[in-house]
């Protein structure tokens, strides 16, 4: 049976909710674009979305998330609920769609530090935005999908639950990836050999890109400075895949493995993996089961080549073929043993101290509001409204902040 911690479940449910949520929009803002401007809607769209976005953009294509975003953001007055009546009600609701999309962009990129409570919150947004503009035919689909995820943060005991094939596969896919990550990665940090006051070679180009750390393999064992997500430890183990033969001299002579295996199958290998990541950050919904054994049929081949113990993921591939493939035909149900994981249940939350000046009654009314709610047992939802910089952010952080500590 496979088996899964509650964070991968509840991830799996943001992205089968973001599918439901694009289902509901794509109808809803096509229909708009077409009563607003006719015959030269599509054109109209297209002008809203950057050149990327634009890029094998049709008629009949779906909308993502992204990209219905864009468009609402670029005409709100338009493409906004009719039944928001004020400022004050379409700012939160400009919030909702911005905390979908950064959720998706946390989903795509920094998946490790997403924790169920911040799911269970996305979720919610999306509801609500869904309800806002009367979207009956997705409303019933998330609204199933916040109730389950509820019960997950609420999950006090292993379980088993069954679930649809065609959400099994991304979500191996992204179970997969995390071993693979977690366990070649920690061997990169091991090995590789730095300069005094030089970093490692993945560390320049995050900066450059003004990244944020994915929490992930930095225990007491994973070496000095182990890659950050799986784009820094492409760069580690292949410095330039155009190039053949491009090596990390900065690695150990001691991990002979990677001295001696065929680095340009190892490259074919990771460029494979690269591929399928990609596809799982942006059209999740295409993952299909040989995408998933292609996927694990590749990080086997490099655990191999690399010397590395692949013990999860051998469990995760046999779990794979007999639940998954093995099974008799007809079936569209796969049962999924769901491990307890605490931890996850806590949302992780890091930021630096900063001083909070001229918001100590907006902080305390925030505090308040989220003490109440813990003594009645059940959550609750603060709107913080404002133009940009007046510092919402800071007073939501800071509340929170007061309430972890006490």
């Amino acid at each position: 049976m496979i088996e899964i911690r509650t964070g991968d479940l509840s991830k799996l449910l943001l992205r089968q909710c973001i599918w439901a949520w694009e289902r509901g929009m794509n109808s809803i803002v096509k229909a708009i674009a077409r009563e607003k401007w006719g015959e030269a809607w599509f054109g109209s769209l297209k002008a809203c979305l950057s050149s990327t976005m634009q890029t094998e953009l049709t008629e009949l294509s779906h909308l993502d998330l992204h990209r219905i975003a864009s468009i609402s953001l670029s005409f709100p007055d338009l493409f906004f609920p009719a039944s928001l009546n004020n400022d004050e009600m379409k700012e939160v609701h400009r919030n909702r769609l911005c905390h979908l999309q950064f959720l998706r962009i946390k989903l795509s990129h920094f998946e490790k530090s997403l924790a169920p409570t911040e799911c269970l919150a996305g979720v919610l947004a999306a509801l609500d935005m869904l309800r806002a503009h009367g979207a009956a035919q997705s409303l019933d689909s998330v609204q199933s999908i916040f109730d389950e995820l509820r019960s997950i943060t609420d999950q006090a005991a292993d379980i088993t639950r069954q679930l649809d094939e065609d959400l099994v596969f991304p979500l191996l896919a992204d179970v997969g990836l995390m071993l693979f990550f977690e366990a070649i990665g920690r061997q990169v940090g091991l090995h590789h050999q730095f300069e005094d006051g030089n970093s490692p070679p993945w560390s320049a180009s995050s900066k450059a890109k003004n990244e944020q750390p994915e929490l992930g393999v930095h225990g007491e064992d994973s070496g000095p400075c182990a890659p950050r997500n799986l784009r820094d430890l492409f760069v580690a183990l292949v410095p330039n895949p155009n190039r053949k033969g491009s090596r990390n001299h900065k690695m150990s002579k001691g991990w002979r493995a990677y001295w001696s295996c065929d680095i340009d199958l190892l490259a074919d290998d990771l460029q494979n993996i690269k591929s399928i990541k990609n596809k799982l950050n942006h059209e999740d919904s295409m993952i299909d089961a040989e995408s998933v054994r292609q996927l694990l049929d590749c990080m086997l081949r490099v655990f191999k080549a690399l010397d590395v113990e692949s013990t999860p993921l051998d469990g995760l591939g046999a779990s794979f073929s007999a639940d998954v493939i093995g099974r008799p035909g007809g079936h569209s149900k796969v049962d999924v043993h769901v491990k307890v994981d605490k931890r996850a249940a806590q949302l992780e939350a890091v930021w630096l101290d900063k001083v909070l000046v001229g918001r100590d009654e907006v902080t305390a009314g925030v505090v308040k509001e989220l003490q109440e709610a813990a003594a009645r047992g059940g959550a609750c939802r603060i709107a913080l409204t404002g133009p940009s910089g007046v510092g919402k952010t800071a007073v939501a952080r800071r509340g929170c902040e007061v309430v972890r500590h006490q």
